[in-house]
């Protein structure tokens, strides 16, 4: 073991957990050897002692002596124990040494990687399981244990990656011991969330780095007399203690049929509600991995020797948290259950599991955006340079004079560093956001990081899924084409198909009935309802033709995957006018991914579908065939997939349309016109979301559909005969680009070039690791949005700029190079079935169906940063104010009385709270409010006022000196005297106050005006009548209460016209930077990114 004063951080320990960065092996130092205690501990023990033994002998001289030497002490020793409370780095160094060998550390410092938490010290545990010592560690709720093997920590392995034989082959534990044994190894199934206790939260607020600063600055105030505006500060920095109140709507769900964790389902079945998880209210139908019992219409795919993969077969995992709503048993399975349930094993406990994670997410979030931020804290230091500028000025002149007190001295250059740091900006800041928090609750929306509201007002780019976001829910069916017989005709009474086509649309679903009522996709209950059929668990009936009805019985089912892009079902069709049940195989899916399971597909199979998805509408295949009477149900069990798929017969194609919302046209319009750019993500075919995006003004040019046609079946391989030619070049349309084109750019690297140009993405969820081979193409139309173009489309654009006489970089030849590849089209895929990403551990939650509270969270989100950016202005100027009275004005004797100094701030904290109320415009603005206080704007509005409201108070100054008696003078040292100097320099502070906060007040067009903002209006109003009445006496007496003597009528001109006049200039000041500075636009489309990039390369190559 060696010992040292740093932790040497081991990222190899970690390589395989991407959310720890590395990790640091301590031993806890005894008691007598802490950093932190021992040496205060030793050093306080002799000063007791030597200062006892003086008492003793009444030694005074050396009491006094001693007892400031004690309380020094002291005070270092609570300075360093707040300084481990806060640092991590310090705790280890002063509690800890440092470990080479990880058996000899009793603590490990966990360094998480970035934005995945911050640093902890955690207790190294050693546990004896099953004759097997484990060394681990909890962090955060997710233990990590010591594999002896590889030579690092890895999270505890649950078996969630056995082979499917592995788990259709468990029994459960069997005996109390083993049970015991798994208890010890993951715990109990419990989510163990302890409430802090009113001492700790307290405790937490007390020793908050602010609060300890605020209490300090009380201190120092009180010490040179001004205890009245101490306790008001301390009044005000109470309130800054305060959680920002904020809240989540409150959830409904039956515990009583609550997945307790995660599940394999073995046997039976489960229709299962995912909301909590997943935010998509379609319930999901759960089918089981055992081998199926004789007449079960779950055919298990899986292969025995097949591993879990929990992403890939979620579709038989039940997942804690979850509702089930239906369960049908299997009484055939291998293992009975006691009350006639499905049979499970269990995969994950407690926080392990998906609402485990869910629950660590909401609990351990740390992307934040706090009072204590980066740029905050490099303000304050930019302000602190002028601070201790302003106390080395006074230090030095006041050395000068040996009369002078040092102890007051060292209290006043105090005073004047901490003065940059203003004690109300944790309240000021919290104020602001809470008035945003109550006003969006006020909308129903609600927010668990309320500190993300600022970010909000920053947004320049907004991302939309279309089904169910942009469009509802509900499917109509708008009739079948392709019929036979029928061409391409339209026939919307769905009831004129042949018997074949109304089977597979009325069979072939996964729809289930709760509480009598048909829930499921619902496209599927759209196509079911057409129809006319009823269902009846998994059977289906016709309505009666003449005088026989049809029943189709489910045998088997494969579900959709968005994998296969298809569902097939067998079904036993028994009919009254037959004695034999017929076995029939049923089909649907994506247009292009049936096409290579049909036997004959029609010549007009592409041009047909391709026509009605160009429009917008979603495209399903249907496709049947009957099989053999002599086939038994026993020989399906050994009849593959494909051979049962094999050979279909066309029936035609559902055409389905999505209407969209109401409020979706009006909100994006919105947002297109308050400079934001929209993008549509959405997993619907490329034509299908291109129409919808034109509908949305997400694109208004031509659009070329960039997808990629790799080696899977059914892909469209030559370009249409009737495609366009288009002149001009790409930066005149919009891109679309489909998912398998996205992983093709992403394999050759050429994201970078076309994501920033792209508004729609469809198909987007590309399988990770997907093996892109082929070429990105083009073809078909996407309505009358889409130009269609053919191969070599990069090289005439080029051609094109070169006509015009457009330079052409190397750049720009790369991207031909790819454009050539590509060609516009739509693959007519049928839309993914797949849960959405919404989830109660989002930041923002909005009880209405609409997006148009997105426009709701941006006008907030812009006052609130517009609010945010003012105060810092204005705190900037106040405490740049401060600084110089305190410095340069203190040694011309300028002083305030402690009522004078409490009304200042009774004044500053008002407006500061009326001004953090201030209610958005309900109309976006284009114009984008500033984002950071780094910039050209804020510097010079804050430098340019404080010059002038300076120079204005140096002249009143002087002006109010020259006609003060000289025994009227104060000197720095003494206590507050009324004359001419203070009670100018105390009006004219307030004042600049006043016109601080009125000049630097963002109205319109992102907050309501002054005028509008009554209460701040009236604020000001009645603050400068009441200047006035200090200033002219009225009435008679009112100017001694405040310690103030009568000005000269000359003076009092002289401040009333010439703070009228910096009133004016300030504001124009103000105003003429907001204009010449303005926050920079995004660029409403992404091709403009690419060109503004490429117009700035050239000016670069010019300038050069």
């Amino acid at each position: 073991m060696s010992k040292g004063s740093q932790a040497v951080a081991s990222p190899s320990l970690v390589a395989n957990i991407k959310e720890l960065d590395s990790l640091s092996f301590l031993l806890e130092r005894p008691e007598k050897q802490r950093i932190d205690r021992a040496p205060f501990a030793y050093l306080n023990l002799f000063n007791a002692l030597y200062l006892f033994k003086n008492i003793l002998f009444w030694d005074w001289a050396r009491i006094k002596l001693f007892v400031p030497i004690l309380l020094a002490i002291l005070a270092c020793n609570g300075l360093v124990w707040l300084l481990v409370h806060w640092s991590i780095r310090l705790r280890a160094y002063m509690r800890y040494t440092t470990c080479s060998d990880l058996h000899d550390a009793s603590h490990c410092q966990v360094n998480p990687a970035a934005f995945s938490g911050a640093k902890e010290i955690v207790l190294l545990q050693r546990r004896q399981l099953d004759e097997e010592a484990e060394l681990s560690f909890l962090y955060r709720k997710q233990r990590y244990c010591w594999n002896s093997e590889a030579k690092q920590f890895e999270r505890l392995k649950y078996p969630v990656e056995e082979t499917f034989g592995t788990y259709r082959k468990s029994t459960g534990l069997g005996t109390e011991s083993r049970v015991l044994s798994a208890l010890e190894r993951w715990g109990p199934n419990a989510f163990e969330v302890p409430l802090p206790s009113f001492g700790i939260l307290l405790q937490e607020q007390l020793l908050a780095p602010f609060f300890v600063f605020q209490a300090f600055c009380v201190g120092l105030w009180s010490l040179d007399d001004y205890w009245m505006y101490s306790a008001f500060t301390r009044m005000k920095a109470g309130s800054s203690s305060r959680h920002p109140v904020h809240g989540r709507p409150p959830g409904v769900g039956g515990e009583e049929r609550t997945v307790p964790a995660d599940c394999l389902l073995l046997a039976g079945t489960c229709i299962v509600e995912e909301a909590v998880l997943t935010g998509e209210s379609t319930p999901q139908w759960k089918a089981p991995v055992g081998a199926p019992a004789e007449g079960d219409e779950e055919l298990s795919e899986v292969d025995p020797s097949a591993r879990l993969s929990i992403p890939q077969h979620k579709g038989h995992i039940l997942f804690g948290g979850t509702r089930v709503l239906q369960h049908t048993c299997d009484k055939g399975s291998r293992i009975r259950t006691p009350d006639g349930g499905c049979l499970a094993v269990v995969l994950r406990t407690g926080f392990e599991t998906g609402q485990g994670q869910l629950m660590r997410t909401i609990l351990f979030s740390t992307e934040r955006v706090t009072a204590n931020s980066w740029e905050a804290g490099a303000f304050i230091l930019f302000l602190l340079i002028f601070a201790i500028a302003a106390a080395g000025y006074v230090l030095y002149y006041a050395l000068q004079d040996p009369e002078r007190s040092r102890y007051k001295l060292l209290l006043n250059c105090s005073m004047i560093i901490t003065s940059v740091i203003p004690p109300e900006l944790p309240m000021e800041l919290s104020m602001a956001v809470n008035a945003s928090l109550m006003a969006l609750m006020r909308k129903r929306v609600f927010c668990t990081e309320p500190f993300r509201i600022p970010l909000a007002g920053k947004v320049a780019i907004c991302c939309f899924d279309k089904t169910g976001t942009l469009t509802s829910d509900n499917l109509i069916l708008e009739g079948l084409t392709g019929l036979a017989g029928r061409g391409q005709d339209l026939v919307k009474d769905v009831k004129q198909a042949s018997p074949e086509v109304l089977r597979v649309m009325a069979s072939c679903q996964s729809l289930i009935q709760v509480d009598g009522d048909i829930v499921g996709d619902p496209l599927e209950k759209a196509s079911f309802q057409a129809t006319g059929w009823s269902l009846n668990g998994s059977t289906c009936v016709s309505p009666k033709q003449g005088k026989h009805k049809e029943t189709a019985s489910v045998l088997h089912r494969y579900h959709f995957s968005s994998a296969l892009k298809r569902m097939s079902a067998i079904v036993k069709v028994e009919d009254e006018s037959t004695s034999m049940p017929v076995l029939w195989v049923v089909l649907k899916g994506a247009p292009e991914v049936v096409r290579q399971f049909l036997a004959h597909p029609p010549a007009d199979y592409d041009q047909s579908y391709k026509r009605f998805a160009a429009q917008g509408a979603r495209v399903i295949a249907l496709a049947y065939k009957r099989l053999p009477s002599s086939t038994a149900t026993s020989e399906l069990r050994s009849m593959s997939r494909d051979d049962i798929e094999s050979g279909l017969d066309f029936g035609g194609f559902a055409v389905f349309h999505c209407p969209l919302k109401p409020e979706s046209e009006p909100a994006l319009r919105i947002l297109k016109e308050s400079s934001h750019q929209l993008v549509m993500i959405t997993g619907d075919a490329p034509l299908t979301a291109c129409h919808t995006a034109a509908q949305l003004h997400i694109v208004d040019r031509p659009v070329l559909v960039l997808q990629h046609r790799g080696q899977e079946a059914g892909v469209g391989g030559g370009p249409d005969p009737h495609h366009q030619e288009a002149d001009g070049s790409y930066e005149w349309y919009d891109l679309a680009i489909s998912g398998e084109g996205l992983g093709h750019l992403h394999d050759i690297r050429a994201e970078d070039t076309f994501v920033p140009m792209t508004q729609v993405f469809a198909r987007s969820a590309v399988p990770n690791g997907i093996a892109s081979q082929g070429k990105v193409l083009a073809n078909g139309p996407a309505g009358q949005q889409v130009v269609k173009k053919t191969g070599g489309y990069g090289s005439r654009m080029l051609e094109n700029l070169e006509k015009q006489g457009k330079p052409v970089d190397e750049r720009m030849r790369r991207m031909a190079d790819w454009m050539d590849s590509m060609d516009t089209g739509d693959d007519g895929q049928v839309p993914m079935v797949k849960p959405g990403d919404a989830s109660m551990a989002a930041p923002f939650t909005a009880k209405e169906s609409s997006v148009m509270p997105c426009t709701d969270i941006i006008k907030q989100g812009r006052s609130t940063l517009v609010t945010t950016i003012q105060m810092f202005k204005i705190l900037g100027l106040i405490c740049l104010n401060s600084a110089y009275i305190l410095s340069v004005m203190y040694l011309q004797g300028v002083k305030m009385s402690d009522t004078q100094a409490t009304s200042h701030g009774m004044v500053s904290a008002g407006l500061f709270f009326v001004i953090s109320s201030a209610k958005p415009l309900q109309t976006l603005s284009a114009e984008r409010p500033h984002t950071r206080i780094f910039c050209v704007y804020v510097f010079a509005s804050l430098m340019g006022q404080f010059v002038i409201n300076t120079a204005y108070l140096i002249y009143m100054y002087t002006c109010a000196i020259a006609m003060m008696p000289a025994e009227d003078a104060q000197k720095p040292d003494t206590d507050f005297k009324a004359n001419l100097v203070n009670s100018v320099c105390f009006i004219i502070q307030f004042f600049i106050q006043l016109s601080t906060f009125a000049v630097n007040y963002m109205g319109h067009p992102h907050n309501a005006s002054l005028r509008e903002n009554r209460p701040l209006f009236t604020t000001i109003l009645y603050s400068t009548a009441f200047i006035c009445a200090l200033l002219f006496d009225v009435p008679r007496g009112l100017a001694s209460w405040f310690s103030l003597v009568p000005i000269p009528d000359i003076i009092r001109y002289k401040m009333v016209g010439l703070g009228i006049s910096v009133l004016v200039v300030t504001y124009v000041w103000e105003h003429w930077l907001r204009r010449a500075f303005p926050e920079p636009l995004p660029p409403q489309k992404g091709y403009l990114a690419f060109v503004e990039a490429d117009k700035h390369n050239r000016m670069q190559k010019k300038q050069q």
